[in-house]
């Protein structure tokens, strides 16, 4: 088990304070999302079980929810296509990138046409996911749909996320052709 995280147990701790709110107890849809984000946050305190206990609460209380109900504008974001990707997230950081993706590939297909930040954040979770499973060529392809143009001014979190793939890339196929070619391409941006 890695060890504890201060941030994880702080995200965690967050997580767990919303779940008393009232608005949780009295929307599914709230109860849902706080279920989810603790499902995020157990992973990095070593609670894998709690983690998927988390996750199928997030999913129940989803189901639960009535879509028609009156929520503010600052709940639209919340659709079952991000919860399919909080659920991804989590599952990567259970170390199960076959579930992961199967989430991904879910979470893309129901974002709405508005949501093209959450869909490239998701899409580099998918290479993510890829690269856990040793795909290496079709992760690089996944991840390369989201550099951004050049001469585009990248913004959010993906040139992080894209950052990151680089060196989990490295990691894991340090020698592999694809891997130099992908180098050389982000380099050259």
């Amino acid at each position: 088990m890695r060890p504890r995280s201060p941030a994880s147990a702080d995200a965690v701790a967050a997580s767990e304070a919303a779940m008393v709110t009232s608005v949780h107890r009295r929307d599914p849809r709230y109860a849902s999302l706080s279920h989810a984000r603790l499902a995020l946050s157990l992973p990095g305190i070593g609670e894998h079980t709690r983690a998927q206990r988390a996750l199928d609460r997030a999913d129940e209380a989803f189901n639960r929810a009535d879509p028609e109900a009156f929520r503010p504008a600052s709940m639209d974001f919340y659709t079952r296509g991000e919860l399919d990707g909080l659920t991804d997230i989590t599952h990567l950081r259970l170390g199960n990138p076959e579930k992961a993706e199967f989430y991904l590939h879910r979470c893309l297909s129901a974002l709405r046409a508005d949501q093209r930040r959450n869909r490239a954040y998701y899409t580099v979770h998918v290479a993510f996911a890829q690269l856990g499973q040793m795909d290496i060529d079709q992760a690089c392809s996944t991840a390369a749909a989201v550099i951004p143009p050049p001469g585009s001014t990248p913004t959010g979190r993906i040139p992080h996320l894209l950052n990151t793939f680089t060196r989990h890339l490295n990691s894991r196929a340090p020698g592999a052709r694809t891997t130099r070619d992908w180098n050389d391409r982000t380099r050259a941006r």
